[in-house]
């Protein structure tokens, strides 16, 4: 049993780690933040997909309709030679202009797409420099406490609360 143990104790100190794919992130530049979220934000992907999938209504709306073709047969169960067969064939014809219509509001429609892209760019951009800068000033907030208790332990305990701000102040000052 205790071989057992030190088995899967060995394996989870030494196979375990080696599995890890991702090594963590210590340091993020804001140009990284922003490429990371390009490349990773799911509203952006589908924004990128719905500008594709317009483009490719483009290149469709530019085709010639297909032909149509038909075959039809009738009154086969009755006894008579009167079985009817019906084979047809059909091509639209546009006029008027419709395909350039068509065309023209496909072009339309992919200007729309790609402005509608742009915006979740600018979005995505303006909510990572957003959030960038709260992490900053959240880190600050958090460093500004600690540079005060080391200052205040470099000058030396105080006995009430009282002392504590004139110590503080003093600081303030000379600083």
């Amino acid at each position: 049993m205790d071989r057992f143990i030190l088995i899967i104790f060995c394996f989870n100190m030494f196979i375990a780690p080696a599995g890890n794919a991702q090594d963590r992130i210590t340091t993020l530049s804001l140009e990284d933040a922003v490429a990371l979220a390009s490349g990773e934000n799911c509203t952006l992907q589908a924004a990128q997909f719905d500008y594709q999938a317009t483009r490719a209504n483009e290149i469709t709306a530019a085709l010639i309709p297909n032909p149509s073709f038909s075959y039809l047969g009738e009154q086969l169960n009755e006894g008579s030679n009167v079985q009817q067969y019906t084979v047809a064939a059909g091509q639209i014809v546009e006029t008027g202009g419709k395909r350039q219509g068509r065309l023209d509001s496909a072009r339309a429609a992919t200007q729309v797409a790609g402005h509608s892209l742009t915006g979740v760019e600018r979005q995505v951009l303006l909510q990572v420099k957003k959030s960038f800068t709260d992490v900053l000033t959240a880190k600050l907030a958090l460093v500004r406490p600690c540079e005060a208790v080391q200052v205040w332990t470099r000058i030396g305990r105080w006995h009430s609360i009282g002392e504590m701000i004139r110590t503080d102040t003093e600081h303030l000052i000379a600083h």
